[in-house]
Formats: C-alpha cells, structure tokens, sequence
C-alpha cells in the first residue's frame, strides 16, 4: 500500500516537473532577453510570434523526419515494454537528446523542393515566416538589426525546442498515466461541458 502510494506521488512529481520545467526555462529566458532588449523587439507585433512559429513548424517536422510515425500509434504508446517505456531520466537522455533530432535529415526530405510533399510544403512555410522576421528586423530596426536577429534565432531555437519537447513529454505521459488518462478525459469533459451551462 505505502509502495504503490509512493510510487503515485512519485510519478505525480514527475509529471508536474514536465509541466514545470519548460514554464520556469520560458520565464527566464524571456526575463533576460527584456532585460537586454535595448531595440524594443518585443514591441513590434509579430515579431516573436513569427519566430516562434516558424521554429515550431520545424520542430515538429524534425520529429516526423527522425521518428518512425509507429512510435505515435496507439499500441506503441501504451505498450508496457513499448519504445515509451523509459523512466523519466531516460525521456530526456533518449527522446529528448538534440542529437536525436539531426537537421541534415529534414534537409534532404526538402531539398528536392518537392510541393507534393507536405514536409516540404511546411519547411516552406516555416522558411517563409523566417524571411518575413529578417525583413521585419531590417525594417523596424534598421542598424539595431542583427541584435534583433539575434534574439529572433533565439525565440526560433526555443520554438524547435519546444515542439520537440510537448510531442515527447505527452506521449510519454500518455503511457504512463496509461487508462488514468480515460478517466481524467472524462472528469474535464465532464467540467467544461458542466461549465458551458
């Protein structure tokens, strides 16, 4: 009884650190980049949000490029010796490891410039609103325009960064919280249709 309750408040503990963890990173990060925004980037409407986007975008098409679209099926998920049954040590050694997602891979899926491919169509886009920042910075900064570049590379390594981080971290909950997630499902279902009336 009291192993099977550690182990709850254990992997609760865990679960809220993912939540955590990227909220406190994000917090800080854009901390420091007000306190050193000498150029007002963060008063052009757009700016960080294109970054952002556009880093997203490219995130999630390194995870289809480098991952095996089997991974995300639902036997894998909750399989109890499935490639998701890692500790919580483990997810950021494996699935969150930089090297796992080399951007060589994405290249070639896209140098073809192949349109009937949704990958190449999507690192378009994402390349699309990246040339969209650069002309931004030069027309909003003018010589202030490398700083503004230099903080739009880095909302744009954050925005990879946290692509790759919600897709692993939710699936790796999703096996651990296994059918728990039926029922906590249900109990929000539940809440906001409860709510909406």
């Amino acid at each position: 009884m009291i192993d099977g309750l550690t182990i709850l408040l254990w992997r609760a503990a865990e679960l809220a650190a993912l939540v955590l963890l990227p909220l406190f990173v994000w917090g800080m990060g854009r901390r420091v980049l007000h306190a050193i925004d000498t150029i007002e980037y963060f008063a052009v409407p757009g700016m960080m949000r294109f970054s952002f986007l556009s880093g997203a975008i490219t995130g999630l098409l390194l995870l289809v490029v480098n991952h095996d679209a089997a991974y995300y099926a639902i036997d894998s998920v909750f399989h109890p010796r499935g490639p998701w049954a890692v500790t919580f040590p483990e997810l950021f050694a494996i699935w969150l490891d930089p090297a796992r997602y080399p951007p060589e891979t994405l290249w070639l899926r896209v140098q073809g410039l192949d349109t009937g491919d949704p990958v190449t169509v999507l690192a378009l886009v994402a390349a699309g609103l990246a040339v969209l920042v650069v002309v931004g910075c030069v027309r909003y900064f003018g010589y202030g325009a490398p700083r503004a570049w230099l903080e739009s590379a880095v909302i744009w390594c954050w925005g990879v960064a946290m692509a790759v981080y919600v897709v692993c971290a939710a699936t790796w909950t999703l096996h651990v919280m296994n059918f728990w997630v039926l029922v906590l499902w249900f109990f929000l279902y539940r809440y906001f249709t409860l709510k909406a009336h």
